[in-house]
């Protein structure tokens, strides 16, 4: 079966690489002790699709995590970072006494940055929700489609802090949260960036299924506001976190290697060719975190934010 594009359904696809589902059951396993053959079923292979239309980049066939693949990660302590750029920047956009809606909310910790305001979240994963609520946040175990159905025109926000990307009906999940906004209300969006260096990682598990099936550019989100008749009113990238440090220092090490070798690897990549590349690039790693210590102006970070606005009915 040909895939649609999950966010504009044009058939105007080209497959950029095939990933083969035995190595990402290997590299979760090997990296982040966790088994996720079962979310697989009898999948073997993916591929990494670009659409002409809206530029998305997207895996097929599309495999979401289930909630026990997502309560596994909540054993690592780095997987909800409290402190997010994307939460000061998107706080600023908010209204006094606004109300909204934090889709994919984890532990709440945008809520602290919306004093004043009415937060409601909503939240899949068992392990999160009961960390939310466990801070008096008012919390719902249920998608923003069943949402929507509910609680139509309730709030001034809609926001999502990297939960898109974990999503297969894109379409309809922005449909949803459109339709849980007021008119003239923002919709707030933060991805990973797939024009930072956060794309060029070799095995870059959290970047591939079952957690991330989509990629996210500029030019993909100003298409959302083309596709949905929105204003989009700001996008924003986070300037590089320290936490992102070692990791951006790595990948600019590794893509100097691939240029003086002409190895350029895969996205699952365990060859002979890539561990020997990588040796190499570890040193000179080190340098460009130092560098980066002791930087003035830091290089484009790991998200993106976009603010968008609903219009406002005429009739």
């Amino acid at each position: 079966m040909m895939p649609r594009c999950p966010l504009c359904h044009s058939n105007s696809l080209k497959t950029l690489e095939r990933v083969a589902v035995a190595d990402l059951i290997a590299l979760y396993q090997r990296k982040l002790r966790v088994n996720v053959t079962a979310e697989f079923s009898s999948h073997e292979e993916l591929s990494l699709n670009e659409c002409a239309g809206c530029d998305l980049k997207f895996f097929f066939p599309f495999i979401e995590g289930s909630a026990e693949f997502y309560d596994s990660l909540q054993q690592h302590d780095w997987y909800y970072l409290h402190e997010k750029s994307e939460y000061r920047f998107a706080s600023r956009q908010i209204s006094e006494r606004a109300a909204v809606l934090d889709i994919g909310c984890g532990a709440g910790r945008f809520a602290d940055y919306l004093p004043g305001r009415h937060f409601t979240g909503l939240e899949l994963s068992r392990a999160a929700r009961e960390k939310a609520t466990a801070r008096g946040l008012n919390v719902c175990s249920e998608s923003v489609q069943a949402h929507a159905q509910q609680q139509a025109g309730s709030y001034d926000v809609v926001s999502a802090f990297q939960v898109i990307e974990h999503v297969a009906d894109i379409h309809s999940f922005i449909r949803a949260g459109l339709e849980c906004l007021r008119p003239g209300g923002l919709l707030i969006y933060s991805v990973p960036s797939a024009d930072s260096f956060v794309a060029e990682t070799r095995n870059g598990i959290l970047n591939l299924p079952p957690h991330h099936l989509s990629w996210w550019s500029d030019l993909c989100l100003r298409r959302v506001a083309e596709i949905f008749g929105l204003q989009l009113v700001a996008l924003e990238h986070e300037s590089l976190a320290p936490v992102h440090f070692r990791w951006y220092g790595f990948n600019q090490a590794l893509r100097m290697m691939t240029r003086l070798t002409g190895y350029q690897g895969k996205l699952i990549d365990c060859s002979v060719k890539y561990k020997i590349t990588a040796a190499l690039a570890a040193p000179v790693a080190a340098l460009y975190w130092l560098r980066l210590r002791r930087a003035d102006a830091l290089p484009r970070g790991h998200s993106v934010t976009a603010v968008y606005r609903k219009a406002v009915d005429t009739d």
